[in-house]
Formats: structure tokens, C-alpha cells, sequence
């Protein structure tokens, strides 16, 4: 009884007034801002440099193109569910002690990150290739990477929901396969969309549960402290 009592003390969150949350959150806010400012000034320089109309760098791509509201509907999904299993990740490592779940996670966000940047702005088809990158190269490249994340984290992985992630991989590897061998083929790009877009899911659901499962960890250690207490 006693334990479950200062358990509950420790996870209550405080009440603040308007003054002190403010004085703790001035260097968070100002941070944004200034964050903010920076992506808002590389996007204004980069309109400038290359003579591109400001409102095609901010607006909505269908608005810019006045495309139906559905155009690109599954792709946008999967930029959500990429957005999502890195915030996941980001926030429980973030969370955890310094350790092997920490690791794991904090990696599996900067990659997930960098994947969500990939896709989002056509980096391995349009950006890379135009700077001499061959897109293969840019899979390869990926591959490495991957393999180098689950292989650092393979003893935590064991810990973990980690068949989610290999049918994962099993449906990026599809979707990249069928991109190779069927290009320019309209009627296989539906599946290999459909494909890659089960790919980021199950992803970003291994990452969630992860993160989830870390959470719990996390929660339960003041009330063991004090249960041992």
C-alpha cells in the first residue's frame, strides 16, 4: 500500500503556475523559434538562389498544382507513419537510462528520420541522381546502414517485437525489387507502393511497441525503488 502511495506521488505531475511554466519553458520556446527561423531562412534562401516562387515552397503541393485533395493520398500516409515511429523512438530514448534500449532507439530515430526525409523529398530518385549519386547506389547505401543498425543492436533487439521489423524489411526489399524490374509499368505500381507503404508500417509499429514496452520500463522504476524500499 504504501509503495502504490508514493508511486502515485512520483508519476502526478506537479501544478504550475502561468510564471514558473513559463520561466521552465522560455528556453524550449526560444529554441523552437529559432529553429523555426532557420528552416524558414534556408527555405527563403533557397527560393531566392534558385528564382523559385515563394508560395510553391510553403503551400500544399495540391493546392500548388490545384490537384484533387487525393493525389499522392497513400505516400502522404506513409510520411505520417514515418513521422511517427521516429517521434516514438526519439521520445522513449530520450526517456530511458543510458544503456542498450537507448541506443537502439536514438539510432532507429535518425534512421527512421533521414528514411522520412528520403521519401518525402525524393532524394534517392530526383536530388541524388542529379548530383551523380546513382540511385542504386543510394539503396546500397541504405542497406548498409540498416544492416549496421541491427546488427550493433542485435542482443537488445532479442528483447523486442523484431519479427514486425524483418516483414518490414521483407516488404521494402518487394517494393524495391518490383521498382527494378518492372519500371515503367503502371499497372505493378500499385503494389509496389502498396508494398512499401506495409513496409513503413509494420516499421513504425515495431518502433511504437518498442518505444511502448520502453515507456512501461521507464514508469515502473520509481515504484520498484520504492517497493524495495
Amino acid at each position: 500500500m504504501a509503495a502504490e502511495q508514493v508511486t502515485s506521488v512520483v508519476d502526478e505531475p506537479r501544478v504550475e503556475s502561468w510564471g514558473e511554466q513559463g520561466r521552465r519553458l522560455a528556453p524550449v520556446v526560444l529554441l523552437t523559434i529559432v529553429a523555426v527561423g532557420l528552416v524558414a531562412g534556408a527555405v527563403l534562401a533557397m527560393g531566392l538562389v534558385r528564382h523559385l516562387p515563394l508560395p510553391d515552397l510553403t503551400r500544399d503541393p495540391a493546392a500548388v498544382m490545384s490537384a484533387h485533395w487525393w493525389v499522392g493520398l497513400l505516400s502522404f500516409l506513409g510520411f505520417a507513419l514515418w513521422g511517427i515511429g521516429a517521434g516514438a523512438a526519439l521520445a522513449a530514448g530520450l526517456a530511458s537510462d543510458p544503456g542498450p534500449r537507448r541506443r537502439l532507439l536514438l539510432q532507429a530515430a535518425a534512421l527512421t528520420g533521414f528514411l522520412l526525409l528520403d521519401d518525402m523529398l525524393m532524394l534517392h530518385e530526383n536530388v541524388l541522381p542529379n548530383l551523380h549519386v546513382p540511385e542504386t547506389a543510394v539503396y546500397l547505401g541504405y542497406l548498409v546502414a540498416v544492416t549496421a543498425w541491427v546488427w550493433a543492436n542485435r542482443v537488445e533487439m532479442r528483447r523486442t517485437d523484431r519479427l514486425l521489423l524483418v516483414v518490414a524489411l521483407l516488404g521494402f526489399a518487394g517494393s524495391i525489387a518490383l521498382d527494378k524490374l518492372v519500371d515503367g509499368i503502371t499497372n505493378w505500381t500499385f503494389l509496389e507502393d502498396s508494398l512499401k507503404f506495409g513496409g513503413i508500417a509494420l516499421w513504425s509499429l515495431y518502433l511504437v511497441r518498442t518505444s511502448a514496452a520502453t515507456f512501461r520500463t521507464v514508469r515502473s522504476q520509481p515504484s520498484t525503488a520504492a517497493a524495495t524500499g
